[in-house]
């Protein structure tokens, strides 16, 4: 499957969108074929067209009209015995109208092609793309047995016949076969699997602190284990919650082994400290370098002394 791929706005103004106005169907299917999942750069693919109907949505009936209709247009051609589709000028628009013989899209077309050469269409897309994208050494390699069947959708096989009664004998209603339907679906079903066997595997869910888990499950630490903390925990998980950032199990055992480091006092100073200051992180209040010093003690004075009964020579007590 192509990761991108052209498509000109001028198509809605150009030739074929312009003969497709009003037509509904006809324009879903022009632009399936060009950017489909199937397509490629060279507008030659192999397109079955119950999974054509599954992809846009259209009955098998009004597909058939469509391919019909852009097949009167010289838009593209559609062979329903080998189930392969040519978009006739799409190699022209995702490449160029020209390659030179260096140029390294060379390489990818030839390669490309070469997968192509049974096709019912093989044939034509040479010779409308030989010199341009320089494939003359193709030219013996394509099977003469090789050619469009009776009921295609090409301008060279009777245009206003094919797709007519595509489906003859086969009870569709207005929707895919159920077969075909279920065959569609059950591929795709496939793909999923595939895809999710080679995912990552998810990480497992992360639990945080709430109300009503405020510990997740951890016992208080033996030292915090009063309604005071408790009180003060709650809080503490509810500030954290509305800045939306709720504890871990790995935070609240690590916040419990702080708070139970420093006792419960300072643990409760500690949280409401740093909840009035608006902190994510746990901090206790800081001593402000300006705040008063303590008073230094007092000398007593020398009648203090006197009345001690202090003699300089024998000191205190009068000895």
């Amino acid at each position: 499957m192509r990761d991108y791929a052209k498509v000109s706005p001028k198509f809605w103004i150009g030739s074929t969108g312009r003969q497709l106005r009003g037509d509904l169907e006809g324009q879903v299917i022009a632009n399936y074929l060009m950017h489909g999942p199937q397509s490629t750069m060279l507008g030659l693919y192999y397109m079955p067209l119950p999974t054509l109907c599954h992809e846009t949505g259209i009955g098998l009936e009004g597909a058939s009209k469509a391919l019909r209709r852009l097949s009167d247009l010289d838009f593209s051609s559609y062979d329903l015995q080998s189930e392969w589709v040519w978009v006739h000028e799409m190699a022209k628009f995702q490449i160029g109208d020209r390659l030179s013989p260096n140029d390294k899209q060379v390489k990818g077309v030839r390669r490309q092609f070469g997968e192509c050469l049974k096709c019912a269409f093989a044939r034509q897309f040479l010779d409308r793309y030989r010199e341009a994208f320089h494939l003359q050494d193709f030219e013996g390699l394509i099977p003469d047995a090789v050619k469009p069947s009776e009921g295609a959708a090409s301008n060279d096989v009777t245009p206003s016949e094919p797709l007519a009664r595509p489906f003859e004998g086969v009870t569709t209603g207005d929707d895919i076969p159920f077969e075909a339907s279920r065959e569609v679906e059950q591929e795709q079903e496939k793909e999923q699997e595939k895809a999710k066997s080679g995912s990552k595997p998810k990480k497992p869910k992360t639990h945080y602190a709430t109300e009503l888990e405020p510990t997740l499950g951890q016992p208080y630490p033996v030292k915090l284990d009063c309604h005071e903390f408790h009180e003060t925990w709650r809080t503490w998980i509810r500030y954290r919650i509305e800045r939306k950032k709720p504890l871990t199990a790995m935070t609240v055992q690590m916040q419990f082994k702080k708070c139970e480091e420093i006792g419960l006092q300072r643990a409760i100073s500690m949280i409401e400290h740093t909840i009035a200051s608006t902190w994510d992180g746990l901090r206790e209040p800081e001593v402000s370098k300006n705040a008063p010093l303590p008073p230094a003690p007092r000398m007593p004075s020398f009648d203090e002394i006197k009345l001690q009964g202090w003699n300089p020579t024998s000191g205190l007590g009068g000895e």
